[in-house]
């Protein structure tokens, strides 16, 4: 069987990285032809220096999608950057959020934080097998903020993505207000409200997957801004979806998740 430039290029690319039956399925060819075709190019020793070159970088862990990779690939979408041209995945966060970068990190690279010249924290990790899971498992590529779709992923899985995306690109806000009531006793009332923003598509998958959780149906993925859109919900109803997340056992923004403020919604405890 005819080997196209393309395989072959697919073939180089991910060797040393992929095990052959995954090259195998994503080319359409047997193992013992991507075997032989291995053997034909000599590969195999330049696979050995590909993963000894990287060994502090966990290439795997975004490959098999679960609880906390999912988690960080909804953070990476909302705020990291992929390349695929130089394989590279970077997180830029302001200087606060560093800590939590870091603790992230941790997860699956030893690369150590820098601190930019405008003061922010950043991640970079240069792997071709995490680019490529990235996009595989979680629909992540270059210029996401304008083409994010959203991952195929299922149950809680959804849910830890979801989790991510809100530390990355939404807000978990406290609103109090000030209500004249009878005598014209001041009453301070505190509303929770939870914003997701991103691609359209993005947000009507979110609001899909916590609807089945909690009824969602009358609230609306708006227009923002150029490709921006927000989704937003209130009241009770971001009380039980706030519940429903922060139960979720995967790594998380504190100073989102444990704002002080929050001991002031009713039935948060």
């Amino acid at each position: 069987m005819l080997w196209t430039i393309e395989e072959i290029n697919y073939l180089t690319k991910s060797h040393g990285y992929l095990a052959y039956q995954t090259i195998a399925e994503d080319i359409c060819k047997t193992v013992s032809s991507v075997e032989h075709k291995v053997k034909r190019l000599g590969l195999n020793k330049e696979g050995k220096k590909r993963v000894a070159r990287l060994y502090k970088v966990n290439q795997d862990y975004f490959q098999i999608p679960n609880l906390e990779n999912s988690c960080i690939a909804g953070f990476i979408a909302a705020d990291g950057n992929v390349c695929t041209t130089r394989n590279r995945l970077a997180i830029e966060l302001q200087a606060r959020d560093s800590t939590y970068l870091e603790n992230i990190a941790s997860l699956f690279s030893s690369a150590a934080i820098k601190t930019t010249k405008r003061g922010y924290a950043k991640l970079s990790v240069s792997s071709w097998k995490i680019v490529y899971d990235l996009e595989r498992n979680f629909n992540i590529t270059p210029n996401k903020s304008l083409t994010l779709q959203h991952p195929n992923l299922e149950k809680q899985n959804a849910l830890a993505f979801i989790i991510g995306n809100l530390d990355g690109d939404g807000s978990i806000l406290v609103r109090s207000r000030k209500r004249n009531r009878i005598r014209k006793i001041d009453n301070i009332t505190h509303n929770l409200i939870l914003s997701f923003s991103g691609t359209s598509s993005l947000l009507e998958w979110i609001k899909l997957e916590l609807s089945k959780y909690c009824d969602l149906t009358n609230l609306l993925v708006t227009h923002s801004k150029s490709n921006l859109h927000v989704f937003t919900i209130t009241g009770k109803k971001a009380i039980t979806i706030y519940k429903l997340l922060n139960a979720i056992d995967v790594p998380k923004m504190e100073r989102k998740w444990n704002n002080p403020d929050l001991k002031l919604i009713p039935g948060l405890e």
